[in-house]
């Protein structure tokens, strides 16, 4: 038996009539040309789609970079304001906000000016683009290398905590604004 590079299926639909199956030397069946109508779509794909579609893809990755350095100037925001790390924090269910800052580091508001800057152990994949998260906590309390950051059927082992004086950090931003 013969292998063909494609399989023959009897009948032709856009010539819409049967044609004859290829011959034993390989050759394929003589398809009719294709219509006129057929060849200017594919020339308008080729002239719009494509190119809209290559800078849709340029756009997006100047906008995964510009995203990926604010969160560079977060994270060294937070890291100026953040304090010496502790061993866990009061957490009593739910917490107001939190900020992917990189792979491996967000903050999270247990009450609205009380924020800490949370450090997982790698990989935590997508932490940076993830929509929502979860925190395992024990009797009331987040501890450090016990409990985990959950995103996206990922435990990401939480390996330091450090409060963030988040009031002073929002004084001086004021003050910088007001300059």
């Amino acid at each position: 038996m013969t292998m063909r590079s494609r399989p023959h299926l009897g009948y032709d639909p856009l010539a819409r009539h049967a044609v004859p199956a290829p011959s034993e030397s390989g050759e394929d069946y003589n398809s009719p040309p294709l219509p006129a109508w057929y060849a200017s779509k594919s020339a308008v794909i080729h002239q719009r789609v494509l190119p809209c579609t290559a800078y849709a893809l340029l756009a997006a990755c100047a906008s995964v970079a510009q995203h990926s350095k604010n969160q560079q100037m977060q994270l060294q925001q937070y890291l100026q304001y953040a304090e010496a790390p502790v061993d866990s924090f009061t957490y009593l269910g739910h917490f107001d906000d939190w900020r992917a800052l990189s792979d491996t580091q967000l903050v999270v508001w247990t009450t609205f000016n009380e924020p800490y800057l949370i450090t997982v152990r790698p990989p935590c994949i997508n932490l940076q683009f993830a929509q929502h998260i979860g925190l395992t906590s024990t009797s009331g309390t987040v501890s450090n290398h016990l409990d985990s950051v959950i995103l996206e059927h990922q435990r990401c082992q939480i390996t330091q905590i450090r409060p963030v004086d988040y009031q002073k950090m929002q004084a001086e931003l004021r003050k910088n604004k007001q300059q």
